[in-house]
């Protein structure tokens, strides 16, 4: 007969269920410099592998280099409440092999400060059903980044872990079951 470790299989457990694991919470912060980075013209790029990912601007205090970028080289039409016409923003898009390109945030508020922008800025997820590059980038005209100021940080984090590690995780699970039946 043969025993298992109650460790052992909650490992395995954790593992299946909870997406723990090598795979599991990797990161990366990509920086996208409003000056040159459109998405179509010279993106940000950043291979990914297969699985699902969270897109969330985390500004200088989550580790990046910018808190928000404006199209405009000052602000105008600004209200009491910080919103403006012409500001801050913290719009960005993205694209990829199966990703169609997606702008994400595109609102038209402003905002006075970097800081009110990326208290505004939206989060997304992504699924990706195989490994590939994907272009980040921000939304504005080819030939209208000169006045441009800022960028937006992205933290891009995997939240699934790949196919390859939920296959490995179910072999080595239903060879448990089969050991233990024997």
């Amino acid at each position: 007969m043969i025993r298992f470790k109650k460790s052992a299989v909650l490992t395995t457990v954790a593992v299946v269920l909870l997406g723990v694991g090598p795979a599991a919470g990797a990161s990366v912060i990509v920086n996208i410099d409003a000056r040159s980075n459109l998405v179509f013209n010279n993106p940000k790029t950043v291979f990914l592998a297969a699985g699902v990912y969270q897109i969330t601007p985390v500004g200088t205090a989550g580790g990046g280099i910018y808190d928000a970028w404006s199209a405009f080289a000052a602000n105008a039409g600004c209200q009491p409440s910080g919103e403006c016409t012409a500001g801050w923003e913290a719009e960005y898009e993205f694209a990829s092999a199966s990703l169609p390109f997606t702008l994400i945030g595109n609102s038209p508020v402003k905002y006075a400060t970097p800081l009110q922008a990326l208290a505004h800025a939206v989060s997304t997820t992504i699924m990706l059903p195989f490994a590939q590059t994907v272009n980040f980038g921000i939304n504005d005209c080819n030939g209208c980044l000169g006045d441009n100021r800022g960028g937006n940080s992205l933290l891009i984090e995997r939240v699934v872990p790949e196919p390859s590690t939920w296959m490995a995780a179910a072999a080595g699970l239903a060879l448990l079951v089969r050991l233990r039946r024997r």
